[in-house]
């Protein structure tokens, strides 16, 4: 039986994406670790009464069924990404991973997602979600 990842914020019930700002070019991102991911989607997300964040959706090549490794291609694709990040300003990225392929879809799928939240403190460095120690990304 699989584990579910659940996130410190329900995306599904309360979550409303902006389509008219987000991005659905989609681009191949090689990580160092040897993986590769397939960035499906990026564009603001707002929870509402909440901070108006970022989602990046990627699939990953590998699956979903190892959330270890999922955990350490979102972290690596936010390294990748963190300038981009910093410069906008955002305060918080949601790193969500799909088993839906990249292209179009017709008909009637089953979509698994497991997301990973991720804050900027005032010190400027990022963390986990409720983790008082930095996420350690390389420069």
């Amino acid at each position: 039986m699989r584990a579910l990842v659940w996130l410190p914020v329900v995306f599904a019930a309360s979550c409303a994406r902006e389509r008219s700002e987000a991005s659905v070019a989609q681009r191949p991102v090689y990580l160092t670790s040897g993986d590769s991911v397939m960035i499906i989607a990026t564009g603001p997300i707002v929870v509402p009464n909440g901070l108006r964040g970022f989602l990046v959706r990627f699939y990953p090549y590998s699956g979903l069924a190892d959330t270890n490794r999922l955990r350490a291609e979102a972290m690596e694709l936010l390294g990748i990404l963190r300038r981009e990040l910093d410069s906008a300003g955002v305060p918080w990225v949601a790193l969500q991973a799909t088993n839906q392929s990249p292209g179009p879809k017709f008909g009637v799928f089953h979509v698994e997602n497991y997301g990973f939240v991720v804050e900027r403190h005032a010190d400027g460095r990022w963390y986990r979600s409720g983790d008082v120690q930095p996420i350690p990304l390389t420069p």
